[in-house]
Protein backbone atom coordinates (compact mmCIF):
# COMPACT_ATOMS: atom_id res chain seq x y z
CA UNK A 1 0.00 0.00 0.00
CA UNK A 2 1.52 3.30 -0.90
CA UNK A 3 -0.02 6.75 -0.37
CA UNK A 4 1.11 10.35 -1.33
CA UNK A 5 2.46 11.64 2.18
CA UNK A 6 5.81 8.76 1.02
CA UNK A 7 4.79 5.62 2.82
CA UNK A 8 5.14 2.86 0.47
CA UNK A 9 5.30 -0.67 3.29
CA UNK A 10 3.61 -3.84 3.80
CA UNK A 11 1.24 -4.55 6.30
CA UNK A 12 -0.98 -6.49 5.18
CA UNK A 13 -2.94 -8.32 8.46
CA UNK A 14 -3.96 -11.88 8.13
CA UNK A 15 -7.41 -10.66 7.02
CA UNK A 16 -6.40 -8.88 3.90
CA UNK A 17 -6.51 -5.25 5.56
CA UNK A 18 -3.42 -2.68 5.32
CA UNK A 19 -2.62 -0.06 8.21
CA UNK A 20 -0.57 2.18 8.39
CA UNK A 21 1.21 2.49 11.65
CA UNK A 22 2.35 6.07 11.27
CA UNK A 23 1.74 8.94 8.62
CA UNK A 24 1.21 12.26 8.33
CA UNK A 25 -2.26 13.53 8.92
CA UNK A 26 -4.11 15.69 6.29
CA UNK A 27 -5.27 14.74 2.41
CA UNK A 28 -3.81 11.64 0.84
CA UNK A 29 -4.12 9.59 -1.73
CA UNK A 30 -4.35 5.51 -1.13
CA UNK A 31 -3.09 3.46 -3.99
CA UNK A 32 -2.88 -0.59 -3.27
CA UNK A 33 -0.47 -2.84 -5.07
CA UNK A 34 0.22 -6.75 -5.08
CA UNK A 35 2.36 -9.22 -6.89
CA UNK A 36 2.80 -12.83 -7.28
CA UNK A 37 0.85 -14.74 -5.04
CA UNK A 38 -1.41 -16.18 -7.62
CA UNK A 39 -1.85 -19.98 -5.72
CA UNK A 40 -2.26 -21.48 -9.78
CA UNK A 41 -5.46 -19.89 -9.94
CA UNK A 42 -5.09 -19.48 -13.75
CA UNK A 43 -6.08 -22.80 -15.06
CA UNK A 44 -7.28 -24.50 -18.08
CA UNK A 45 -11.11 -24.14 -16.63
CA UNK A 46 -10.67 -20.08 -17.30
CA UNK A 47 -9.42 -20.39 -20.56
CA UNK A 48 -12.61 -22.96 -21.74
CA UNK A 49 -14.82 -20.06 -20.33
CA UNK A 50 -13.22 -17.87 -21.86
CA UNK A 51 -13.93 -19.28 -25.40
CA UNK A 52 -17.55 -20.97 -24.44
CA UNK A 53 -18.43 -16.68 -23.77
CA UNK A 54 -17.18 -15.62 -27.05
CA UNK A 55 -19.12 -18.54 -28.60
CA UNK A 56 -22.33 -17.17 -27.00
CA UNK A 57 -22.40 -20.63 -24.94
CA UNK A 58 -22.27 -19.20 -21.05
CA UNK A 59 -22.10 -15.83 -20.19
CA UNK A 60 -19.81 -14.24 -17.45
CA UNK A 61 -20.86 -11.59 -14.64
CA UNK A 62 -19.27 -7.61 -14.66
CA UNK A 63 -16.42 -8.69 -12.52
CA UNK A 64 -15.83 -12.68 -14.63
CA UNK A 65 -15.42 -9.98 -17.48
CA UNK A 66 -13.12 -7.76 -15.53
CA UNK A 67 -10.42 -10.76 -14.84
CA UNK A 68 -10.90 -12.08 -18.54
CA UNK A 69 -10.29 -9.20 -20.01
CA UNK A 70 -6.29 -9.70 -19.40
CA UNK A 71 -5.33 -7.00 -22.85
CA UNK A 72 -7.69 -4.98 -20.63
CA UNK A 73 -8.97 -2.85 -23.96
CA UNK A 74 -12.42 -2.94 -22.20
CA UNK A 75 -14.04 -5.37 -23.96
CA UNK A 76 -13.64 -9.43 -24.27
CA UNK A 77 -12.28 -11.10 -28.09
CA UNK A 78 -10.08 -13.86 -29.08
CA UNK A 79 -7.10 -12.02 -27.99
CA UNK A 80 -8.26 -12.72 -24.20
CA UNK A 81 -8.35 -15.92 -25.06
CA UNK A 82 -5.21 -16.39 -26.90
CA UNK A 83 -3.68 -15.18 -24.40
CA UNK A 84 -4.96 -16.91 -21.56
CA UNK A 85 -3.87 -20.22 -23.80
CA UNK A 86 -0.56 -19.11 -24.22
CA UNK A 87 -0.23 -18.43 -20.56
CA UNK A 88 -1.11 -21.84 -19.88
CA UNK A 89 1.34 -22.90 -22.68
CA UNK A 90 3.91 -21.04 -21.03
CA UNK A 91 4.61 -18.86 -24.33
CA UNK A 92 4.93 -14.85 -23.77
CA UNK A 93 1.90 -12.56 -24.14
CA UNK A 94 2.43 -9.15 -25.65
CA UNK A 95 0.14 -6.71 -24.98
CA UNK A 96 -1.83 -9.08 -22.12
CA UNK A 97 -1.30 -9.31 -18.49
CA UNK A 98 -2.46 -12.38 -16.99
CA UNK A 99 -1.29 -12.99 -13.60
CA UNK A 100 -1.13 -9.57 -12.67
CA UNK A 101 -3.54 -8.04 -9.94
CA UNK A 102 -5.39 -4.93 -10.54
CA UNK A 103 -7.20 -3.32 -8.15
CA UNK A 104 -10.93 -1.56 -8.00
CA UNK A 105 -10.87 1.42 -7.51
CA UNK A 106 -7.15 2.24 -8.08
CA UNK A 107 -6.82 4.64 -5.94
CA UNK A 108 -9.04 6.74 -3.30
CA UNK A 109 -8.30 10.33 -1.68
CA UNK A 110 -8.13 9.83 1.80
CA UNK A 111 -9.03 12.48 4.29
CA UNK A 112 -6.55 11.77 7.63
CA UNK A 113 -8.56 14.29 9.60
CA UNK A 114 -11.84 12.24 9.82
CA UNK A 115 -11.51 9.27 7.49
CA UNK A 116 -9.93 6.05 9.09
CA UNK A 117 -11.11 3.01 6.31
CA UNK A 118 -11.08 2.62 2.53
CA UNK A 119 -12.24 -0.73 0.75
CA UNK A 120 -10.65 -1.69 -2.21
CA UNK A 121 -11.75 -4.56 -4.39
CA UNK A 122 -8.60 -7.05 -5.87
CA UNK A 123 -8.80 -9.55 -8.74
CA UNK A 124 -6.45 -11.13 -10.68
CA UNK A 125 -6.33 -10.98 -14.53
CA UNK A 126 -7.21 -14.33 -16.18
CA UNK A 127 -8.72 -15.62 -13.14
CA UNK A 128 -12.14 -15.75 -14.61
CA UNK A 129 -13.59 -18.49 -12.45
CA UNK A 130 -12.85 -15.65 -9.52
CA UNK A 131 -10.74 -19.03 -7.68
CA UNK A 132 -8.66 -17.56 -6.27
CA UNK A 133 -8.46 -17.74 -2.57
CA UNK A 134 -6.47 -18.02 0.59
CA UNK A 135 -7.42 -21.48 1.34
CA UNK A 136 -3.69 -23.10 -0.64
CA UNK A 137 -3.18 -24.60 -3.84
CA UNK A 138 -6.09 -24.40 -5.86
CA UNK A 139 -4.96 -27.06 -8.58
CA UNK A 140 -4.03 -29.46 -5.74
CA UNK A 141 -6.91 -29.26 -3.67
CA UNK A 142 -9.49 -29.32 -7.43
CA UNK A 143 -7.07 -32.61 -7.44
CA UNK A 144 -8.19 -34.01 -4.40
CA UNK A 145 -11.61 -32.91 -5.01
CA UNK A 146 -12.24 -34.63 -7.80
CA UNK A 147 -10.46 -38.01 -7.38
CA UNK A 148 -13.51 -39.82 -8.84
CA UNK A 149 -12.32 -38.23 -12.46
CA UNK A 150 -10.13 -41.41 -13.81
CA UNK A 151 -7.95 -40.29 -16.95
CA UNK A 152 -4.90 -42.13 -18.52
CA UNK A 153 -2.71 -40.11 -20.79
CA UNK A 154 -0.34 -42.97 -22.67
CA UNK A 155 2.33 -42.15 -25.06
CA UNK A 156 2.88 -44.75 -27.83
CA UNK A 157 5.74 -47.13 -27.94
CA UNK A 158 7.62 -46.42 -31.01
CA UNK A 159 10.40 -47.80 -32.96
CA UNK A 160 12.68 -45.75 -35.59
CA UNK A 161 16.62 -46.21 -37.55
CA UNK A 162 19.10 -43.85 -36.48
CA UNK A 163 18.81 -40.88 -38.77
CA UNK A 164 15.15 -41.20 -39.69
CA UNK A 165 11.84 -39.74 -38.49
CA UNK A 166 9.34 -41.00 -36.52
CA UNK A 167 5.88 -40.11 -35.30
CA UNK A 168 4.45 -41.00 -31.72
CA UNK A 169 1.13 -40.62 -30.87
CA UNK A 170 -0.12 -39.26 -27.38
CA UNK A 171 -3.00 -41.12 -26.37
CA UNK A 172 -6.13 -40.37 -23.52
CA UNK A 173 -8.38 -42.04 -22.35
CA UNK A 174 -10.88 -41.02 -20.05
CA UNK A 175 -14.98 -41.67 -19.46
CA UNK A 176 -14.82 -37.99 -18.63
CA UNK A 177 -15.37 -35.39 -21.27
CA UNK A 178 -12.40 -32.68 -21.30
CA UNK A 179 -12.30 -29.23 -23.12
CA UNK A 180 -8.85 -28.56 -22.11
CA UNK A 181 -5.91 -30.82 -21.95
CA UNK A 182 -2.77 -29.90 -21.54
CA UNK A 183 0.72 -32.30 -21.67
CA UNK A 184 4.04 -31.71 -20.67
CA UNK A 185 6.70 -34.65 -22.10
CA UNK A 186 10.45 -34.58 -20.94
CA UNK A 187 12.62 -36.27 -23.49
CA UNK A 188 16.41 -37.15 -24.39
CA UNK A 189 17.57 -34.71 -26.52
CA UNK A 190 20.83 -36.58 -27.28
CA UNK A 191 18.64 -39.32 -28.56
CA UNK A 192 15.54 -37.41 -30.08
CA UNK A 193 15.43 -34.25 -31.73
CA UNK A 194 11.87 -32.37 -31.57
CA UNK A 195 10.56 -31.32 -35.58
CA UNK A 196 6.78 -30.58 -35.25
CA UNK A 197 3.61 -31.60 -33.50
CA UNK A 198 0.01 -31.64 -34.76
CA UNK A 199 -3.51 -32.33 -33.15
CA UNK A 200 -4.26 -36.00 -33.50
CA UNK A 201 -7.20 -37.53 -35.43
CA UNK A 202 -9.89 -37.59 -31.93
CA UNK A 203 -8.80 -33.77 -31.18
CA UNK A 204 -9.52 -32.13 -35.09
CA UNK A 205 -11.95 -29.73 -33.82
CA UNK A 206 -9.82 -28.18 -30.72
CA UNK A 207 -7.19 -25.52 -31.40
CA UNK A 208 -4.11 -26.91 -30.84
CA UNK A 209 -0.66 -24.73 -28.92
CA UNK A 210 3.22 -25.90 -29.02
CA UNK A 211 5.65 -24.87 -27.21
CA UNK A 212 9.19 -27.08 -27.79
CA UNK A 213 10.77 -24.64 -25.32
CA UNK A 214 9.17 -23.98 -22.04
CA UNK A 215 10.93 -22.02 -19.63
CA UNK A 216 11.14 -24.74 -16.84
CA UNK A 217 12.82 -26.82 -19.96
CA UNK A 218 16.90 -27.49 -19.17
CA UNK A 219 19.05 -26.27 -21.33
CA UNK A 220 19.54 -27.72 -24.69
CA UNK A 221 23.47 -28.46 -23.06
CA UNK A 222 21.76 -30.57 -20.55
CA UNK A 223 20.45 -33.36 -22.25
CA UNK A 224 17.09 -33.55 -21.13
CA UNK A 225 14.46 -30.94 -22.35
CA UNK A 226 10.23 -30.69 -22.44
CA UNK A 227 8.11 -30.14 -24.68
CA UNK A 228 4.18 -28.84 -24.39
CA UNK A 229 0.91 -29.71 -25.89
CA UNK A 230 -2.08 -27.92 -25.73
CA UNK A 231 -5.67 -28.63 -26.96
CA UNK A 232 -8.56 -26.33 -25.96
CA UNK A 233 -12.35 -25.77 -27.44
CA UNK A 234 -15.21 -23.95 -26.41
CA UNK A 235 -17.64 -26.71 -27.70
CA UNK A 236 -15.85 -29.66 -29.26
CA UNK A 237 -14.25 -31.97 -26.15
CA UNK A 238 -12.72 -35.40 -26.30
CA UNK A 239 -13.99 -38.64 -24.11
CA UNK A 240 -13.92 -42.36 -24.25
CA UNK A 241 -10.86 -44.78 -24.54
CA UNK A 242 -7.87 -44.85 -26.43
CA UNK A 243 -8.17 -41.16 -28.05
CA UNK A 244 -5.37 -39.83 -30.33
CA UNK A 245 -4.89 -36.23 -28.94
CA UNK A 246 -1.51 -35.47 -30.51
CA UNK A 247 0.95 -36.90 -32.47
CA UNK A 248 4.86 -35.21 -31.94
CA UNK A 249 7.38 -35.96 -35.31
CA UNK A 250 10.67 -36.69 -34.08
CA UNK A 251 14.32 -37.36 -35.40
CA UNK A 252 16.23 -40.54 -33.95
CA UNK A 253 19.84 -39.27 -33.62
CA UNK A 254 20.81 -41.29 -30.73
CA UNK A 255 22.99 -44.38 -30.09
CA UNK A 256 22.20 -47.65 -32.52
CA UNK A 257 20.84 -50.86 -30.23
CA UNK A 258 19.52 -48.25 -27.52
CA UNK A 259 16.11 -47.02 -26.11
CA UNK A 260 15.36 -44.13 -25.14
CA UNK A 261 11.75 -42.59 -23.19
CA UNK A 262 9.14 -39.76 -23.95
CA UNK A 263 7.76 -39.57 -20.33
CA UNK A 264 4.77 -36.80 -19.42
CA UNK A 265 5.34 -35.02 -16.55
CA UNK A 266 3.47 -35.06 -13.58
CA UNK A 267 4.24 -31.50 -12.09
CA UNK A 268 0.38 -30.24 -11.81
CA UNK A 269 0.88 -26.77 -13.50
CA UNK A 270 2.63 -28.60 -16.27
CA UNK A 271 -0.07 -31.62 -17.30
CA UNK A 272 -3.53 -30.73 -16.65
CA UNK A 273 -6.79 -31.29 -18.09
CA UNK A 274 -10.21 -29.70 -17.48
CA UNK A 275 -13.66 -31.34 -17.80
CA UNK A 276 -16.64 -29.42 -19.90
CA UNK A 277 -18.01 -29.03 -16.34
CA UNK A 278 -14.76 -26.49 -16.05
CA UNK A 279 -13.19 -29.10 -13.08
CA UNK A 280 -9.81 -28.79 -13.28
CA UNK A 281 -7.83 -32.73 -13.26
CA UNK A 282 -3.87 -33.29 -12.00
CA UNK A 283 -1.56 -34.56 -10.34
CA UNK A 284 -2.48 -38.33 -8.60
CA UNK A 285 -5.95 -37.82 -10.46
CA UNK A 286 -4.02 -38.82 -13.80
CA UNK A 287 -2.09 -42.21 -14.76
CA UNK A 288 0.76 -41.24 -16.68
CA UNK A 289 2.38 -43.86 -19.09
CA UNK A 290 5.56 -43.25 -20.70
CA UNK A 291 6.47 -44.24 -24.27
CA UNK A 292 9.97 -46.60 -25.25
CA UNK A 293 11.28 -45.62 -28.61
CA UNK A 294 13.71 -48.02 -29.52
CA UNK A 295 16.63 -47.07 -31.93
CA UNK A 296 17.98 -49.55 -34.89
CA UNK A 297 21.03 -48.82 -37.35
CA UNK A 298 20.85 -46.33 -39.95
CA UNK A 299 18.89 -48.08 -43.54
CA UNK A 300 20.17 -45.86 -45.85
CA UNK A 301 16.46 -44.97 -46.11
CA UNK A 302 15.60 -41.29 -47.11
CA UNK A 303 13.47 -39.45 -44.24
CA UNK A 304 11.74 -38.26 -46.88
CA UNK A 305 10.84 -41.68 -48.07
CA UNK A 306 10.17 -43.43 -44.96
CA UNK A 307 7.23 -40.76 -43.57
CA UNK A 308 5.19 -39.78 -47.51
CA UNK A 309 2.02 -39.70 -47.14
CA UNK A 310 -0.43 -42.75 -48.12
CA UNK A 311 -3.37 -40.38 -48.97
CA UNK A 312 -4.38 -37.51 -49.43
CA UNK A 313 -5.68 -34.64 -46.58
CA UNK A 314 -6.10 -31.32 -44.80
CA UNK A 315 -6.54 -31.77 -41.31
CA UNK A 316 -8.04 -29.01 -38.83
CA UNK A 317 -6.00 -25.68 -38.80
CA UNK A 318 -5.23 -24.47 -35.12
CA UNK A 319 -5.75 -22.26 -33.60
CA UNK A 320 -9.28 -22.58 -33.85
CA UNK A 321 -10.68 -20.02 -33.17
CA UNK A 322 -7.69 -18.16 -33.89
CA UNK A 323 -6.23 -14.76 -33.54
CA UNK A 324 -3.78 -13.20 -34.83
CA UNK A 325 -3.14 -16.64 -37.29
CA UNK A 326 -3.87 -19.74 -37.69
CA UNK A 327 -1.80 -23.07 -38.91
CA UNK A 328 -3.27 -25.32 -41.84
CA UNK A 329 -1.57 -28.79 -41.92
CA UNK A 330 -2.41 -30.40 -45.32
CA UNK A 331 -0.44 -33.40 -47.13
CA UNK A 332 0.08 -34.90 -50.47
CA UNK A 333 1.02 -38.93 -51.48
CA UNK A 334 1.77 -37.63 -54.81
CA UNK A 335 3.31 -34.38 -56.99
CA UNK A 336 -0.22 -32.78 -57.47
CA UNK A 337 -1.01 -29.18 -58.58
CA UNK A 338 -2.26 -27.43 -54.98
CA UNK A 339 -4.62 -24.78 -54.54
CA UNK A 340 -5.22 -24.16 -50.92
CA UNK A 341 -7.86 -21.01 -50.61
CA UNK A 342 -9.92 -19.27 -48.03
CA UNK A 343 -13.80 -18.51 -48.74
CA UNK A 344 -16.14 -16.26 -46.78
CA UNK A 345 -19.45 -17.31 -45.94
CA UNK A 346 -21.24 -16.06 -49.38
CA UNK A 347 -18.63 -18.24 -51.32
CA UNK A 348 -16.15 -15.62 -52.30
CA UNK A 349 -12.41 -16.23 -52.15
CA UNK A 350 -11.18 -13.79 -50.10
CA UNK A 351 -7.47 -15.23 -49.88
CA UNK A 352 -5.53 -17.75 -52.15
CA UNK A 353 -2.74 -19.07 -49.45
CA UNK A 354 -1.33 -21.85 -51.92
CA UNK A 355 -1.63 -22.07 -55.88
CA UNK A 356 1.22 -24.10 -57.33
CA UNK A 357 2.74 -27.72 -57.94
CA UNK A 358 3.98 -29.45 -54.72
CA UNK A 359 6.16 -33.04 -54.28
CA UNK A 360 4.45 -35.30 -52.40
CA UNK A 361 5.00 -34.51 -48.22
CA UNK A 362 3.80 -32.83 -45.46
CA UNK A 363 3.02 -29.22 -45.31
CA UNK A 364 1.39 -25.92 -43.44
CA UNK A 365 -0.09 -22.85 -44.44
CA UNK A 366 -0.54 -19.96 -42.23
CA UNK A 367 -3.22 -17.69 -42.73
CA UNK A 368 -2.79 -14.46 -40.30
CA UNK A 369 -6.82 -13.48 -40.80
CA UNK A 370 -6.59 -11.31 -44.18
CA UNK A 371 -7.62 -10.81 -47.67
CA UNK A 372 -5.37 -11.07 -50.61
CA UNK A 373 -5.20 -6.90 -50.80
CA UNK A 374 -3.45 -7.29 -47.42
CA UNK A 375 -6.79 -5.54 -45.56
CA UNK A 376 -7.68 -7.56 -42.14
CA UNK A 377 -11.06 -9.33 -42.28
CA UNK A 378 -14.02 -9.13 -40.04
CA UNK A 379 -14.22 -12.14 -37.31
CA UNK A 380 -16.25 -14.09 -38.62
CA UNK A 381 -16.91 -17.76 -39.81
CA UNK A 382 -15.01 -18.67 -42.97
CA UNK A 383 -13.40 -22.05 -45.13
CA UNK A 384 -10.56 -23.25 -45.80
CA UNK A 385 -10.69 -25.10 -49.18
CA UNK A 386 -7.70 -27.34 -50.84
CA UNK A 387 -7.94 -29.05 -54.53
CA UNK A 388 -5.05 -31.57 -54.94
CA UNK A 389 -5.10 -33.28 -58.89
CA UNK A 390 -9.21 -34.84 -58.34
CA UNK A 391 -8.73 -34.69 -54.47
CA UNK A 392 -10.31 -31.68 -52.42
CA UNK A 393 -12.17 -30.87 -49.46
CA UNK A 394 -13.38 -28.17 -47.00
CA UNK A 395 -12.93 -27.85 -43.30
CA UNK A 396 -14.43 -24.53 -41.36
CA UNK A 397 -12.63 -21.81 -39.27
CA UNK A 398 -13.59 -19.21 -37.09
CA UNK A 399 -11.69 -16.33 -36.74
CA UNK A 400 -12.22 -13.75 -33.85
CA UNK A 401 -10.66 -10.20 -33.35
Amino acid sequence: MQHSGGVDRDTTGADGTYRFPAIRRGAASLSPAKQDDQRNAISGADAVLTLRTLAFLDTLSANQQRAADVNENGSLSGADAVALLRTLAFLPTPGAYPGEWRFLPPSINFELASDTLANFSAYLLGDVTLNWGSQGNRVAALAARHMTVVAQIRIADAQAAVDDTLEVPVVLSSDSAFSFVQVTIAYDSTALQFLDARAGANAQGMNFLVNAAPPFSPPPEDGNRSLVLQLASAAAAISGADQEIAIVQMRAIGTPDSQTSLVPDSDPGHTVLTTVHLNDISGTALTLLPGTVSLSPATGVSDQEAVLPQEFGMAQNYPNPFNPSTVIPYQLPVQSFVELEIYNLVGQVVRTLVQEEKAPGYYRATWDGRNDAGILLPSGLYFSHLQAGDFQTTRRMVFLK
